[in-house]
Protein backbone atom coordinates (compact mmCIF):
# COMPACT_ATOMS: atom_id res chain seq x y z
CA UNK A 1 0.00 0.00 0.00
CA UNK A 2 1.03 3.57 -0.60
CA UNK A 3 3.17 5.15 2.08
CA UNK A 4 1.29 8.15 3.41
CA UNK A 5 3.48 8.90 6.38
CA UNK A 6 5.11 11.81 4.57
CA UNK A 7 3.47 14.50 2.46
CA UNK A 8 4.13 14.65 -1.28
CA UNK A 9 7.06 16.76 -2.49
CA UNK A 10 6.58 20.43 -3.12
CA UNK A 11 6.37 20.77 -6.88
CA UNK A 12 7.52 24.07 -8.34
CA UNK A 13 7.11 23.85 -12.08
CA UNK A 14 7.42 26.90 -14.34
CA UNK A 15 3.78 26.45 -15.45
CA UNK A 16 2.55 26.68 -11.88
CA UNK A 17 4.67 29.72 -11.14
CA UNK A 18 3.43 31.55 -14.24
CA UNK A 19 -0.23 30.87 -13.48
CA UNK A 20 0.18 32.17 -9.93
CA UNK A 21 1.13 35.58 -11.25
CA UNK A 22 -1.14 38.61 -11.38
CA UNK A 23 -3.68 38.13 -14.20
CA UNK A 24 -3.08 40.45 -17.14
CA UNK A 25 -5.49 43.35 -17.42
CA UNK A 26 -6.74 43.11 -13.84
CA UNK A 27 -5.77 43.16 -10.23
CA UNK A 28 -5.43 40.15 -8.00
CA UNK A 29 -3.59 36.84 -7.83
CA UNK A 30 -4.77 33.87 -9.84
CA UNK A 31 -4.81 30.43 -8.25
CA UNK A 32 -2.96 27.63 -10.02
CA UNK A 33 -3.15 23.89 -10.53
CA UNK A 34 -0.07 21.85 -11.44
CA UNK A 35 -1.38 19.25 -13.88
CA UNK A 36 1.93 18.46 -15.52
CA UNK A 37 3.80 16.74 -12.69
CA UNK A 38 3.60 12.96 -13.20
CA UNK A 39 2.15 10.68 -10.56
CA UNK A 40 -1.59 11.25 -10.71
CA UNK A 41 -2.18 8.58 -13.35
CA UNK A 42 -0.20 6.09 -11.30
CA UNK A 43 -2.38 6.80 -8.26
CA UNK A 44 -5.54 6.48 -10.35
CA UNK A 45 -4.73 3.14 -11.96
CA UNK A 46 -2.86 1.46 -9.11
CA UNK A 47 -5.24 2.79 -6.45
CA UNK A 48 -8.26 1.71 -8.44
CA UNK A 49 -6.72 -1.72 -9.08
CA UNK A 50 -5.99 -2.32 -5.39
CA UNK A 51 -9.51 -1.10 -4.51
CA UNK A 52 -11.04 -3.70 -6.83
CA UNK A 53 -8.60 -6.38 -5.68
CA UNK A 54 -9.42 -5.81 -1.99
CA UNK A 55 -13.19 -5.47 -2.66
CA UNK A 56 -13.16 -1.81 -1.66
CA UNK A 57 -10.96 -1.95 1.43
CA UNK A 58 -8.10 -0.01 -0.19
CA UNK A 59 -10.41 2.93 -1.00
CA UNK A 60 -9.47 4.61 2.31
CA UNK A 61 -5.79 4.70 1.33
CA UNK A 62 -6.73 5.63 -2.23
CA UNK A 63 -8.88 8.57 -1.12
CA UNK A 64 -6.25 9.91 1.27
CA UNK A 65 -3.41 9.63 -1.24
CA UNK A 66 -5.50 11.22 -3.98
CA UNK A 67 -6.57 14.18 -1.86
CA UNK A 68 -3.01 14.88 -0.79
CA UNK A 69 -1.98 14.99 -4.44
CA UNK A 70 -4.83 17.21 -5.64
CA UNK A 71 -4.61 19.60 -2.70
CA UNK A 72 -0.83 19.97 -3.04
CA UNK A 73 -1.07 20.55 -6.79
CA UNK A 74 -3.41 23.49 -6.08
CA UNK A 75 -1.73 26.71 -5.02
CA UNK A 76 -2.43 30.38 -4.38
CA UNK A 77 0.21 33.06 -4.34
CA UNK A 78 2.88 30.37 -4.78
CA UNK A 79 1.83 28.54 -1.59
CA UNK A 80 0.30 25.07 -2.10
CA UNK A 81 -2.66 23.78 -0.13
CA UNK A 82 -2.16 20.85 2.24
CA UNK A 83 -4.41 17.92 3.10
CA UNK A 84 -3.60 16.43 6.51
CA UNK A 85 -6.39 13.88 6.86
CA UNK A 86 -5.49 10.27 7.65
CA UNK A 87 -6.66 6.83 6.56
CA UNK A 88 -7.78 6.03 10.09
CA UNK A 89 -10.07 9.05 10.23
CA UNK A 90 -11.84 8.15 6.99
CA UNK A 91 -12.18 4.52 8.08
CA UNK A 92 -13.73 5.50 11.42
CA UNK A 93 -16.08 7.85 9.57
CA UNK A 94 -17.08 4.96 7.32
CA UNK A 95 -17.93 2.79 10.35
CA UNK A 96 -20.01 5.60 11.85
CA UNK A 97 -21.81 5.96 8.52
CA UNK A 98 -22.73 2.26 8.55
CA UNK A 99 -24.18 2.65 12.03
CA UNK A 100 -26.24 5.67 11.00
CA UNK A 101 -27.50 3.86 7.91
CA UNK A 102 -28.79 0.81 9.82
CA UNK A 103 -32.31 2.24 10.43
CA UNK A 104 -32.49 3.23 6.75
CA UNK A 105 -31.61 -0.33 5.69
CA UNK A 106 -34.34 -1.65 8.01
CA UNK A 107 -36.92 0.60 6.33
CA UNK A 108 -35.77 -0.57 2.91
CA UNK A 109 -36.12 -4.26 3.76
CA UNK A 110 -39.55 -3.70 5.33
CA UNK A 111 -40.72 -1.99 2.15
CA UNK A 112 -39.44 -4.93 0.08
CA UNK A 113 -40.86 -7.73 2.25
CA UNK A 114 -44.28 -6.11 2.81
CA UNK A 115 -44.93 -4.16 -0.42
CA UNK A 116 -48.73 -4.50 -0.23
CA UNK A 117 -49.17 -3.80 3.47
CA UNK A 118 -49.48 -0.42 5.15
CA UNK A 119 -46.29 -1.20 7.04
CA UNK A 120 -44.33 -1.73 3.84
CA UNK A 121 -45.75 1.36 2.16
CA UNK A 122 -45.01 3.62 5.12
CA UNK A 123 -41.54 2.04 5.36
CA UNK A 124 -40.97 2.85 1.69
CA UNK A 125 -41.91 6.49 2.24
CA UNK A 126 -39.71 6.60 5.35
CA UNK A 127 -36.84 5.08 3.37
CA UNK A 128 -37.00 7.75 0.65
CA UNK A 129 -37.26 10.58 3.18
CA UNK A 130 -34.40 9.15 5.27
CA UNK A 131 -32.11 8.73 2.26
CA UNK A 132 -32.61 12.31 1.14
CA UNK A 133 -32.21 13.68 4.66
CA UNK A 134 -29.04 11.65 5.25
CA UNK A 135 -27.54 12.77 1.93
CA UNK A 136 -27.75 16.42 3.03
CA UNK A 137 -26.47 15.57 6.51
CA UNK A 138 -23.53 13.53 5.14
CA UNK A 139 -22.61 16.16 2.55
CA UNK A 140 -22.34 18.91 5.17
CA UNK A 141 -20.34 16.76 7.58
CA UNK A 142 -18.03 15.61 4.78
CA UNK A 143 -17.34 19.21 3.81
CA UNK A 144 -16.61 20.08 7.45
CA UNK A 145 -14.13 17.24 7.71
CA UNK A 146 -12.30 18.08 4.48
CA UNK A 147 -12.04 21.76 5.38
CA UNK A 148 -10.74 20.94 8.85
CA UNK A 149 -7.97 18.88 7.20
CA UNK A 150 -7.06 21.60 4.68
CA UNK A 151 -4.25 24.10 5.34
CA UNK A 152 -2.85 27.02 3.42
CA UNK A 153 0.25 28.83 4.64
CA UNK A 154 0.04 26.57 7.68
CA UNK A 155 -3.38 27.90 8.73
CA UNK A 156 -6.31 25.51 8.91
CA UNK A 157 -9.73 25.99 7.35
CA UNK A 158 -12.86 25.04 9.25
CA UNK A 159 -16.63 24.88 9.19
CA UNK A 160 -19.22 25.49 11.89
CA UNK A 161 -23.00 25.15 11.75
CA UNK A 162 -25.38 22.22 12.16
CA UNK A 163 -25.54 19.38 9.63
CA UNK A 164 -29.04 18.56 10.91
CA UNK A 165 -30.24 22.10 10.14
CA UNK A 166 -28.62 21.91 6.71
CA UNK A 167 -30.39 18.61 5.98
CA UNK A 168 -33.76 19.95 7.18
CA UNK A 169 -33.38 23.04 5.03
CA UNK A 170 -32.48 20.78 2.11
CA UNK A 171 -35.67 18.79 2.61
CA UNK A 172 -37.82 21.91 2.88
CA UNK A 173 -36.37 23.36 -0.30
CA UNK A 174 -36.98 20.06 -2.10
CA UNK A 175 -40.69 20.20 -1.28
CA UNK A 176 -40.89 23.84 -2.39
CA UNK A 177 -39.07 23.02 -5.64
CA UNK A 178 -41.53 20.22 -6.42
CA UNK A 179 -44.50 22.49 -5.71
CA UNK A 180 -43.09 25.22 -7.99
CA UNK A 181 -42.17 22.72 -10.76
CA UNK A 182 -38.47 23.39 -10.30
CA UNK A 183 -38.52 27.19 -10.28
CA UNK A 184 -37.35 27.30 -6.65
CA UNK A 185 -34.16 25.35 -7.44
CA UNK A 186 -31.91 28.45 -7.93
CA UNK A 187 -33.12 29.87 -4.60
CA UNK A 188 -32.57 26.46 -2.97
CA UNK A 189 -28.99 26.28 -4.19
CA UNK A 190 -28.23 29.91 -3.32
CA UNK A 191 -29.68 29.50 0.18
CA UNK A 192 -27.62 26.38 0.89
CA UNK A 193 -24.54 28.06 -0.56
CA UNK A 194 -24.93 30.97 1.84
CA UNK A 195 -25.21 28.60 4.78
CA UNK A 196 -22.09 26.69 3.73
CA UNK A 197 -19.94 29.76 3.06
CA UNK A 198 -21.17 31.80 6.03
CA UNK A 199 -20.10 28.94 8.29
CA UNK A 200 -16.67 28.54 6.64
CA UNK A 201 -13.53 29.83 8.33
CA UNK A 202 -9.93 30.41 7.38
CA UNK A 203 -8.09 30.62 10.66
CA UNK A 204 -9.86 33.21 12.81
CA UNK A 205 -11.49 34.90 9.81
CA UNK A 206 -14.95 34.01 8.61
CA UNK A 207 -16.11 33.82 5.00
CA UNK A 208 -19.30 35.56 3.90
CA UNK A 209 -21.55 34.98 0.90
CA UNK A 210 -24.31 37.08 -0.64
CA UNK A 211 -25.32 34.46 -3.25
CA UNK A 212 -28.71 35.30 -4.77
CA UNK A 213 -31.22 33.01 -6.41
CA UNK A 214 -32.57 35.87 -8.52
CA UNK A 215 -29.20 36.21 -10.26
CA UNK A 216 -29.38 32.53 -11.28
CA UNK A 217 -32.92 32.59 -12.70
CA UNK A 218 -32.08 33.64 -16.31
CA UNK A 219 -29.43 30.93 -16.76
CA UNK A 220 -31.57 28.35 -14.98
CA UNK A 221 -34.48 29.02 -17.35
CA UNK A 222 -32.14 28.60 -20.33
CA UNK A 223 -31.19 25.25 -18.81
CA UNK A 224 -34.70 24.19 -17.77
CA UNK A 225 -36.75 25.05 -20.87
CA UNK A 226 -34.89 22.74 -23.32
CA UNK A 227 -35.02 19.95 -20.73
CA UNK A 228 -38.66 20.11 -19.63
CA UNK A 229 -40.17 22.04 -22.56
CA UNK A 230 -40.74 19.00 -24.84
CA UNK A 231 -42.16 16.96 -21.95
CA UNK A 232 -44.52 19.76 -20.93
CA UNK A 233 -45.68 20.20 -24.53
CA UNK A 234 -46.27 16.47 -25.05
CA UNK A 235 -48.15 16.14 -21.76
CA UNK A 236 -50.28 19.22 -22.46
CA UNK A 237 -51.19 17.83 -25.88
CA UNK A 238 -52.51 14.64 -24.24
CA UNK A 239 -54.75 16.53 -21.81
CA UNK A 240 -55.98 19.03 -24.39
CA UNK A 241 -56.89 16.50 -27.09
CA UNK A 242 -58.55 13.80 -24.98
CA UNK A 243 -61.49 14.00 -22.53
CA UNK A 244 -60.70 13.60 -18.84
CA UNK A 245 -62.95 10.55 -18.43
CA UNK A 246 -61.23 8.82 -21.33
CA UNK A 247 -57.76 9.48 -19.84
CA UNK A 248 -58.86 8.24 -16.41
CA UNK A 249 -60.13 5.04 -18.01
CA UNK A 250 -56.87 4.55 -19.92
CA UNK A 251 -54.82 5.05 -16.76
CA UNK A 252 -56.84 2.30 -15.06
CA UNK A 253 -56.25 0.09 -18.09
CA UNK A 254 -52.49 0.65 -17.98
CA UNK A 255 -52.35 0.00 -14.23
CA UNK A 256 -54.19 -3.28 -14.80
CA UNK A 257 -51.50 -4.32 -17.30
CA UNK A 258 -53.74 -4.12 -20.40
CA UNK A 259 -53.10 -2.32 -23.69
CA UNK A 260 -54.36 1.29 -23.97
CA UNK A 261 -56.66 2.56 -26.68
CA UNK A 262 -54.81 2.63 -30.07
CA UNK A 263 -55.66 6.32 -30.53
CA UNK A 264 -53.64 7.13 -27.41
CA UNK A 265 -50.51 5.16 -28.32
CA UNK A 266 -48.82 7.87 -30.49
CA UNK A 267 -49.32 10.46 -27.74
CA UNK A 268 -47.94 8.10 -25.09
CA UNK A 269 -44.87 7.48 -27.26
CA UNK A 270 -44.23 11.21 -27.53
CA UNK A 271 -44.55 11.59 -23.76
CA UNK A 272 -42.18 8.66 -23.21
CA UNK A 273 -39.54 10.01 -25.60
CA UNK A 274 -39.87 13.48 -24.10
CA UNK A 275 -39.37 12.03 -20.62
CA UNK A 276 -36.25 10.17 -21.75
CA UNK A 277 -34.89 13.37 -23.28
CA UNK A 278 -35.61 15.22 -20.03
CA UNK A 279 -33.46 12.70 -18.14
CA UNK A 280 -30.62 12.78 -20.69
CA UNK A 281 -30.85 16.52 -21.32
CA UNK A 282 -30.75 17.34 -17.61
CA UNK A 283 -27.42 15.50 -17.42
CA UNK A 284 -25.94 16.88 -20.65
CA UNK A 285 -26.86 20.51 -19.99
CA UNK A 286 -26.01 20.54 -16.29
CA UNK A 287 -22.36 21.69 -16.80
CA UNK A 288 -23.72 24.69 -18.72
CA UNK A 289 -25.80 25.79 -15.74
CA UNK A 290 -23.34 24.71 -13.07
CA UNK A 291 -20.39 26.71 -14.45
CA UNK A 292 -22.46 29.90 -14.54
CA UNK A 293 -23.69 29.19 -11.03
CA UNK A 294 -20.13 28.68 -9.77
CA UNK A 295 -18.96 31.96 -11.29
CA UNK A 296 -21.75 33.84 -9.55
CA UNK A 297 -21.27 32.02 -6.26
CA UNK A 298 -17.51 32.60 -6.23
CA UNK A 299 -18.00 36.27 -7.13
CA UNK A 300 -20.25 36.72 -4.08
CA UNK A 301 -17.71 35.34 -1.58
CA UNK A 302 -15.81 37.63 0.78
CA UNK A 303 -13.14 36.94 3.40
CA UNK A 304 -12.83 40.24 5.21
CA UNK A 305 -11.26 42.60 2.67
CA UNK A 306 -10.37 39.74 0.34
CA UNK A 307 -12.58 39.09 -2.67
CA UNK A 308 -12.84 36.35 -5.27
CA UNK A 309 -13.90 35.97 -8.87
CA UNK A 310 -13.89 33.19 -11.47
CA UNK A 311 -13.87 33.05 -15.27
CA UNK A 312 -14.67 29.34 -15.63
CA UNK A 313 -16.50 28.56 -18.89
CA UNK A 314 -18.88 25.73 -19.76
CA UNK A 315 -16.84 24.84 -22.85
CA UNK A 316 -13.74 24.20 -20.73
CA UNK A 317 -15.71 21.63 -18.72
CA UNK A 318 -17.43 20.11 -21.76
CA UNK A 319 -14.06 19.41 -23.38
CA UNK A 320 -13.08 17.24 -20.41
CA UNK A 321 -16.44 15.45 -20.48
CA UNK A 322 -16.11 14.79 -24.20
CA UNK A 323 -12.54 13.49 -23.92
CA UNK A 324 -13.55 11.18 -21.07
CA UNK A 325 -16.65 9.88 -22.88
CA UNK A 326 -14.75 9.11 -26.09
CA UNK A 327 -11.84 7.44 -24.30
CA UNK A 328 -14.01 5.34 -22.00
CA UNK A 329 -16.35 4.42 -24.87
CA UNK A 330 -13.48 3.22 -27.05
CA UNK A 331 -11.89 1.34 -24.15
CA UNK A 332 -15.23 -0.32 -23.31
CA UNK A 333 -15.65 -1.50 -26.90
CA UNK A 334 -12.18 -3.07 -26.91
CA UNK A 335 -12.71 -4.77 -23.55
CA UNK A 336 -16.16 -5.94 -24.63
CA UNK A 337 -14.79 -7.52 -27.80
CA UNK A 338 -12.09 -9.33 -25.85
CA UNK A 339 -14.62 -10.69 -23.36
CA UNK A 340 -16.91 -11.76 -26.21
CA UNK A 341 -14.08 -13.67 -27.87
CA UNK A 342 -13.32 -15.39 -24.58
CA UNK A 343 -16.98 -16.35 -24.09
CA UNK A 344 -17.42 -17.56 -27.66
CA UNK A 345 -14.76 -20.26 -27.19
CA UNK A 346 -16.57 -23.54 -26.42
CA UNK A 347 -15.23 -26.97 -25.55
CA UNK A 348 -18.57 -28.84 -25.40
CA UNK A 349 -18.88 -29.15 -21.61
CA UNK A 350 -21.84 -27.23 -20.20
CA UNK A 351 -20.50 -26.96 -16.67
CA UNK A 352 -17.17 -25.61 -17.86
CA UNK A 353 -18.92 -23.11 -20.16
CA UNK A 354 -21.19 -21.88 -17.35
CA UNK A 355 -18.24 -21.52 -15.02
CA UNK A 356 -16.29 -19.63 -17.68
CA UNK A 357 -19.26 -17.33 -18.26
CA UNK A 358 -19.51 -16.54 -14.55
CA UNK A 359 -15.78 -15.90 -14.18
CA UNK A 360 -15.58 -13.70 -17.27
CA UNK A 361 -18.67 -11.74 -16.20
CA UNK A 362 -17.06 -11.00 -12.83
CA UNK A 363 -13.82 -10.01 -14.56
CA UNK A 364 -15.77 -7.78 -16.95
CA UNK A 365 -17.50 -5.92 -14.12
CA UNK A 366 -14.21 -5.52 -12.26
CA UNK A 367 -12.41 -4.20 -15.36
CA UNK A 368 -15.23 -1.78 -16.13
CA UNK A 369 -15.26 -0.44 -12.56
CA UNK A 370 -11.48 -0.08 -12.53
CA UNK A 371 -11.16 1.58 -15.94
CA UNK A 372 -14.15 3.87 -15.40
CA UNK A 373 -12.82 5.09 -12.04
CA UNK A 374 -9.24 5.56 -13.25
CA UNK A 375 -10.14 7.28 -16.52
CA UNK A 376 -12.71 9.47 -14.77
CA UNK A 377 -10.06 10.69 -12.35
CA UNK A 378 -7.36 11.28 -14.96
CA UNK A 379 -9.53 12.74 -17.73
CA UNK A 380 -12.46 14.31 -15.87
CA UNK A 381 -12.11 14.88 -12.12
CA UNK A 382 -8.54 16.20 -12.09
CA UNK A 383 -8.87 18.35 -15.26
CA UNK A 384 -12.15 19.91 -14.11
CA UNK A 385 -10.69 20.46 -10.64
CA UNK A 386 -7.67 22.12 -12.25
CA UNK A 387 -9.79 24.34 -14.50
CA UNK A 388 -11.93 25.45 -11.58
CA UNK A 389 -8.91 26.21 -9.38
CA UNK A 390 -7.11 27.99 -12.24
CA UNK A 391 -10.16 30.13 -13.00
CA UNK A 392 -10.19 31.78 -9.56
CA UNK A 393 -8.63 35.20 -9.00
CA UNK A 394 -8.16 36.54 -5.47
CA UNK A 395 -8.16 40.28 -4.87
CA UNK A 396 -6.68 41.66 -1.68
CA UNK A 397 -4.66 38.56 -0.84
CA UNK A 398 -2.32 40.73 1.24
CA UNK A 399 -5.07 41.07 3.86
CA UNK A 400 -4.67 37.36 4.64
CA UNK A 401 -1.18 37.95 6.08
CA UNK A 402 -2.75 38.88 9.43
CA UNK A 403 -4.91 35.75 9.77
CA UNK A 404 -4.26 33.71 12.92
CA UNK A 405 -5.04 30.05 13.57
CA UNK A 406 -8.26 29.26 15.45
CA UNK A 407 -8.09 27.18 18.60
CA UNK A 408 -11.36 25.34 18.07
CA UNK A 409 -10.82 21.57 18.31
CA UNK A 410 -11.53 19.55 15.17
CA UNK A 411 -13.09 16.09 15.14
CA UNK A 412 -10.57 13.30 15.63
CA UNK A 413 -12.91 10.57 14.41
CA UNK A 414 -13.37 11.64 10.80
CA UNK A 415 -16.75 12.92 9.67
CA UNK A 416 -16.31 12.00 6.02
CA UNK A 417 -19.57 10.08 5.82
CA UNK A 418 -19.87 10.93 2.14
CA UNK A 419 -16.33 9.46 1.92
CA UNK A 420 -14.72 7.70 -0.98
CA UNK A 421 -12.70 9.75 -3.41
CA UNK A 422 -15.35 12.15 -4.65
CA UNK A 423 -13.16 15.16 -4.04
CA UNK A 424 -15.43 17.46 -6.05
CA UNK A 425 -17.35 18.52 -2.93
CA UNK A 426 -14.83 21.31 -2.30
Amino acid sequence: MTDLSTPPPAWTTPAAEMSDATPPGGQGVRAAFDGETPGLSEIAFTGGFYTVLTLGLYRFWYATDLRRQLWHRSSLGGAPFEYVGTVKEIFVGFLIMLTLLTPIYVLFYLSEFYPDDDLGQWAGIGFLVSVFFFSGFATYRARRYRLSRTLWRGVRFGQTGSAVVYALRNFGWLILSVVTLGLAVPFWRASQERMRINNTWYGDRRFASTASGWALIPRFLVYLLPVLGPLAAASANVFLTHPYDFLAEQVSTLLAGDQPDPSLVPDLKRVTWSFLWACVGAFLLWPFYRTGELRRFIGRVRLGETRFRSDLTAWAVYKSYLAFALTFGLTSVIVGLLLYLMLSHRDGRVDTQETRYLVITIIGYALTYWLFGALRLVMLTAPVWGKLVGSVTVEGIEHLDTVSARRDPSSATGDDYAGGYDVGAL
